[in-house]
């Protein structure tokens, strides 16, 4: 360690006691020792994870100590991508604004591909459903399935109702132990769908017949959702993905942790803090951590799996019950829209 860092603790004895003591009590080699604050802020670690609020980032065995921030009320960053999912674990669209409506960002998770029993398939089963391309086209959804061709579908917002629908027509399905109905897209996308997995499947589409209403017990309130897991609207801070990629032999892009807000100027892992984001005039407030699954060591280019990023995850971003954490969930509290560039207020 450098003894130019040191100086700036040893003006107080107790100043270098407590600089020995966290010395002491690191068993890993210190590294980047910089720009510590005079007044040193309490260190907790958590697990193997980072501790909040003191900028401390470790893995491989060592510990590399950024500068602290003075800790702020609220914080000011933007809007740096924009993404949503129509058909869940497929292919995400980059979009420039996104209005939020009762279950989140407009035409986000509106469809998921079912098997024979209902479930919800996702990339963890078939890691190749994210080589489905999704495009807008006029007032239609174009759906590119390889090796099957496009199918054709309208555009409705999950908060409508498809002209010359029946409640007939209603199915029921399951996503992570979740009853919920929707309405079949016939058998053609049927087809397709199963030609492509390898397994006798369905694409089925919400509509607003059937809400999807989940009870949160951490909220305390109900939650209208599209077919997305448990929040509507993901985000990252960019400068997390960067510090993820540092500890990567080969780095990974942001499309394996598929969020809606990837936001930018913000300190790595950042979100962790967020309790309410103010942005125009929408309000989100915090719906906890996103834990993480295989489906982000799914190539999205590719479709082939790997154990990466998922292993060094696990080994810095455990959360107590030993799940892996990326990112943040959020709720928004009233509709609006989001644009990028847009200045978010955190607190």
């Amino acid at each position: 360690m450098s003894c130019s860092h040191v100086p700036a603790l040893q003006r107080t004895a107790s100043g270098r006691r407590r600089f020995l003591r966290v010395r002491e009590q690191c068993s890993f080699h210190v590294i980047n020792f910089v720009a510590i604050a005079q007044k040193l802020i309490t260190w907790k670690f958590e697990g193997r994870g980072v501790a909040r609020g003191a900028g401390i980032a470790y893995a491989r065995g060592t510990i590399s100590i950024i500068p602290a921030r003075k800790k702020r009320k609220e914080e000011t960053v933007h809007i740096k991508q924009l993404f949503i999912y129509p058909v869940k674990s497929c292919a995400g669209i980059e979009v420039k604004e996104v209005p939020l409506g009762a279950t989140g960002p407009r035409f986000d998770r509106m469809f998921v591909v079912v098997n024979e029993a209902g479930e919800a398939l996702t990339q963890v089963e078939h890691p190749r459903l994210c080589l489905v391309q999704i495009r807008f086209t006029g007032d239609h959804v174009a759906i590119q399935i390889p090796g099957a061709g496009k199918y054709y579908t309208p555009l409705w917002w999950s908060e409508e109702t498809p002209p010359g629908w029946s409640e007939g027509e209603g199915c029921k399905i399951t996503i992570l132990g979740d009853s919920c109905r929707g309405i079949g897209e016939g058998d053609r996308a049927a087809k397709m769908f199963s030609d492509f997995l390898g397994e006798p499947c369905r694409l089925v589409r919400q509509v607003a017949a059937y809400p999807r209403i989940r009870q949160s017990q951490s909220l305390g309130t109900s939650v209208q959702l599209a077919f997305t897991h448990t929040r509507p609207l993901n985000i990252v801070a960019e400068a997390s993905l960067d510090d993820l990629n540092r500890r990567l032999d080969e780095p990974v892009t942001m499309d394996c942790f598929r969020p809606n807000i990837i936001i930018g100027d913000a300190w790595p892992y950042a979100e962790d803090g967020w309790k309410m984001i103010a942005v125009n005039r929408v309000v989100m407030r915090d719906g906890g951590p996103c834990t993480r699954c295989a489906t982000v060591a799914v190539d999205q280019a590719t479709g082939i799996t790997s154990h990466e990023p998922l292993r060094t995850l696990a080994g810095y971003r455990r959360n107590p019950r030993r799940e892996v954490a990326f990112g943040r969930n959020f709720l928004h509290i009233n509709r609006g829209v989001l644009r990028v560039g847009d200045a978010l207020t955190t607190s």
